[in-house]
């Protein structure tokens, strides 16, 4: 993606330190008016956004999300899919007995359907939802950290 795209879609201020020039990226102001929705700040799905236009460019029309019971995941990929009118599937562990979490409430709001998972292992967990979605023919995204995980001086028990 060339800077100039990431520079407009990105709220960045300019400040002036001695005779420097520092720019200051703002993720606190992405998409900030969808927090008055009860949506966690997305800036850090800026990419997850830009993965789902390419999907539904490649004709994708369902996606899969794992998420966490803490994770705000799950709620930014549903608002995006509904967005861009795609269909949203989110796996999440859930305890026997525990209600659904507030994330992901809003997340069946937003249109995903909600896939509670028994809770245990990540990579088993994950890999059995992974499957769910590929047998409907649907896209799953790959889980979150996976990416960073391979990087040294992170714990690699999230990849694939």
């Amino acid at each position: 993606m060339p800077i100039n795209n990431v520079i407009e879609n990105t709220p960045i201020e300019q400040y002036k330190v001695g005779n420097y020039k520092v720019f200051v990226k703002r993720d606190d102001l992405f998409l900030a008016h969808l927090q008055s929705q009860g949506l966690p700040p997305l800036a850090k799905l800026r990419g997850a956004r830009i993965l789902l236009q390419r999907l539904k460019n490649e004709n994708v029309h369902k996606v899969g999300v794992f998420d966490t019971r803490i994770s705000k995941a799950g709620q930014g990929i549903a608002y995006f899919c509904k967005e861009l009118e795609l269909e949203c599937m989110a796996g999440f562990p859930q305890l026997k007995g525990q209600p659904l979490s507030e994330s992901h409430l809003i997340a069946q709001r937003l249109g995903a359907t909600l896939f509670p998972l028994k809770a245990g292992r990540t990579a088993p967990m994950y890999h059995s939802f992974k499957k769910l979605v590929e047998e409907q023919k649907g896209y799953m995204l790959k889980k979150m950290m996976e990416s960073f995980s391979k990087r040294k001086g992170f714990c690699n028990y999230q990849t694939s």
